[in-house]
């Protein structure tokens, strides 16, 4: 897929992060599954991210707001511009050239990283290539921003949702 086709159009664009987001959750969570399996096979606990274990938690609801926030709105357009509109755009136009696929594996790679949780990183690197991808496939920024955010959004929502059907003790 080279990265020098038209721009998809807007509504194409949005209906394309919406089935991505939907690939990307299914996808994630069949990853940390595997992780938690294996994890849990060779005896080795695994503590939820603290931004998790806040939203599951019985802090207070400006505490799970902000996180609601940062994710949803905050971290997909910062993430990527970084990651998409830098990080993956300097790999295939900058002087290394890279092909689509190979650039994408990078920013993946670099995108899973940073975000410094290890028992998420394969999940985050498939969910960095797949975003790359989107942004390689409709070549409008916002298609990647609105398919992380939705992305986000179902996993705080699901979040919140557990929090209020477990049972507190």
């Amino acid at each position: 897929m080279p990265f020098d086709r038209a721009k998809t159009g807007a509504l194409e664009a949005a209906k394309a992060a919406l089935g991505a987001s939907i690939v990307i959750a299914a996808g994630a969570a069949a990853i940390n599954w595997l992780v938690g399996a294996v994890c849990a096979y060779i005896g080795l606990h695994i503590e939820p991210q603290r931004q998790i274990a806040i939203l599951l938690g019985d802090g207070p609801i400006s505490q799970k707001v902000s996180i609601a926030l940062t994710a949803i709105v905050i971290a997909p357009l910062v993430e990527e511009s970084i990651f998409r509109v830098g990080v993956f755009r300097w790999l295939l136009l900058g002087r290394l050239s890279l092909s689509v696929v190979p650039a994408a594996c990078i920013s993946a790679a670099i995108f899973a990283a940073v975000h410094l949780y290890w028992p998420a990183l394969a999940s985050l690197a498939f969910i960095g290539f797949m975003l790359a991808m989107l942004y390689a496939r409709t070549r409008r920024f916002f298609a990647p921003v609105l398919c992380h955010a939705l992305f986000n959004a179902y996993n705080v929502g699901f979040c919140l949702i557990l929090n209020h059907s477990t049972p507190n003790p």
